[in-house]
């Protein structure tokens, strides 16, 4: 295969990162960002969707069963819009990094975002997206593409990351839609002047991650149209959240209005963090209520969640598994958050090469778990994949924009 980098790897503990991401980039590149993914089960059609318990088992025995039985019945391999919109945001850090081929990625640019928009929900007038496969969890289920605020803001997100690298009007068209989308489409609860987005159109499930992914994405749209009502949506949601945020610095996964909330510590700690930190960026609001919420969600989610060895908890307070879409959050948000106190740099470092040695295959490919005794192997493309695609590529943007990892 081509190599669109424009550095060669050194030695040094540094640069096996550079390498790291150089058998990613290939594997995924090779794969056509296509694969299988933990929660595909249904795609297989054995049930016919009409036991909510037996979808759900069927989805949890091929969610934590190492061997992979999705050739055996019938599951194919598929595209994940949020999966590639992943790999569209890293590409665009390896850009703006400068150590990735701009033509070469330009070559391939109208392919993938015309893909995007050619697998976008059906029958909304706005862009919006779910998954490539229908979904059974505990309390809902939902169809094949049934648009929810998390694909749509992470596409979203990836159309403005195109709109910068490139200028070009119509990436910015595209993320604008999405944020009607959020606005118009989904269900919104109010306290006093405080709002949360609901996850899909047809439920009133909300969830603090969910709410300021779309919320995060309201502020770069915002900065980049000057559309006041943008800005103000924004606000409020992050409001709401911060308000929910418990001394300790966490918070809960979801509630629902009758008040019954859901203790889910993990990845999503990280997303809300993430989020936060975007939009402290974007809007630079004068209220000191922000970045004193960060802080104290950052100490939690640093301090509570990550051992001595620099693996994430698999949900807190319980460390196993070790998960791979764990681990990419965690490079993620420390190395965002980088901007904040550079000592975030040097730990999201240590999680990297951590994963690195633990985690990844002479393949290239990331392992999806890793138990006491045992390692699950599966390879995950949205899950595992395009997580650590973007969690290597936001590293080394932050790495080489701080200098402390030098090219040559």
């Amino acid at each position: 295969m081509p190599n669109p980098f424009t550095y060669e790897p050194k030695t040094g503990e540094k640069q096996n990162i550079l390498k790291s991401l150089r058998d990613l980039e290939s594997f995924c590149r090779e794969k056509s960002f296509s694969g299988y993914d933990p929660y595909d089960g249904l795609n297989a059609n054995l049930l016919n969707n009409r036991n909510k318990y037996l979808r759900l088992l069927l989805s949890q025995i091929l969610v934590y069963n190492p061997i992979n039985l999705r050739p055996i019945i019938n599951v194919k391999k598929g595209i994940n819009p949020k999966g590639l919109s992943l790999a569209i945001i890293a590409y665009c850090r390896l850009i703006q990094s400068g150590i990735f081929n701009y033509s070469f990625f330009k070559s391939n640019l109208e392919k993938m975002s015309n893909f995007l928009l050619s697998i976008r929900s059906p029958n909304f007038s706005q862009y919006c997206w779910g998954y490539n496969f229908p979904w059974q969890s505990s309390n809902r289920y939902l169809n094949k593409n049934e648009p929810t605020i998390v694909s749509s803001s992470y596409v979203g997100g990836a159309f403005i990351q195109l709109y910068d690298i490139t200028k070009d009007k119509k990436y910015l068209r595209i993320a604008k839609s999405v944020c009607d989308f959020i606005i118009d489409d989904l269900n919104i609860m109010k306290a006093d002047k405080k709002i949360c987005f609901s996850y899909t159109c047809k439920d009133e499930y909300f969830v603090h991650n969910a709410n300021l992914l779309g919320a995060s994405l309201l502020s770069k749209v915002y900065t980049r149209t000057g559309e006041k009502r943008y800005k103000d949506y924004s606000l409020s949601a992050f409001d709401f959240t911060i308000s929910e945020q418990s001394k300790s610095g966490l918070w809960y996964y979801s509630f629902n209005p009758n008040g019954k909330h859901r203790l889910q510590i993990d990845w999503h700690q990280g997303f809300i963090l993430e989020s936060l930190s975007d939009m402290i960026k974007e809007l630079q609001p004068e209220s000191e209520i922000y970045s004193a919420s960060l802080r104290r969600g950052l100490s939690f989610y640093k301090n509570e969640q990550f051992t001595s060895d620099y693996e994430a908890l698999w949900r807190w307070p319980r460390k196993w598994p070790i998960d791979i879409h764990n681990q990419a959050q965690g490079i993620i948000t420390f190395s965002k958050l980088s901007s904040f106190n550079k000592d975030n740099l040097d730990f999201a470092l240590k999680i990297c090469i951590r994963t690195i040695n633990t985690m990844q295959d002479k393949k290239g490919f990331f392992y999806y778990q890793k138990w006491p005794f045992y390692k699950n192997k599966i390879s995950y493309m949205r899950w595992g994949q395009t997580w650590m695609l973007l969690a290597l590529s936001e590293l080394i943007y932050n790495l080489i924009s701080s200098r402390s990892l030098k090219l040559n």
